[in-house]
């Protein structure tokens, strides 16, 4: 799997690549360039079946290039529009993979901090067993609020584990 540096446990899920946002982001222009297309072969189109640009007007030894013309640039606005499909597919199908790599290494760096923590909390449980009634330098209470602060991280751990999950 690819590793993606610059996720730690600490990333929001929103920092996650969203595959269905840059789509909608690349359909907003795409539909900019499509009606602009639309246009010109709409007025291409008229002038090669309706108007100037038949092929029965400006001919040279047989031929009309402003016709040929008109209709290669029909049929190259045509061939655009395929390859912008493709090309957006082709974007989407990435950003799915690339969203993949950074959930696993999102769920993963938080499963290894959840690791670390509950190996805090079980030092801390240990330590708390070895104090005795004499020990002055910290209380009971002060260790329990210790322990429990490390259950309260672990805690908001598995909470963003499973909203890791659910990407």
């Amino acid at each position: 799997m690819a590793k993606v540096d610059w996720i730690t446990w600490k990333t929001n899920k929103d920092e996650i690549i969203n595959p269905n946002n840059l789509i909608d982001k690349i359909d907003e222009k795409i539909l900019d360039n499509i009606l602009i297309n639309n246009k010109i072969k709409d007025i291409l189109t008229s002038e090669v079946y309706r108007g100037g640009l038949d092929s029965a007007s400006l001919q040279i030894m047989g031929t009309s290039p402003a016709n040929e013309k008109a209709n290669k640039i029909i049929n190259n606005i045509n061939d655009i529009e395929i390859i912008v499909n493709r090309l957006k597919n082709n974007i989407y199908k990435s950003t799915q993979n690339q969203k993949k790599i950074e959930k696993d290494e999102l769920i993963e760096s938080i499963e290894a901090k959840l690791l670390e923590e509950e190996k805090i909390l079980n030092n801390k449980i240990q330590i708390r067993e070895k104090l005795d009634s004499i020990n002055t330098l910290i209380s009971q209470k002060e260790l329990d609020s210790i322990i429990e602060s490390s259950n309260d991280r672990i805690k908001k751990l598995k909470e963003r584990l499973d909203i890791a999950k659910s990407l």
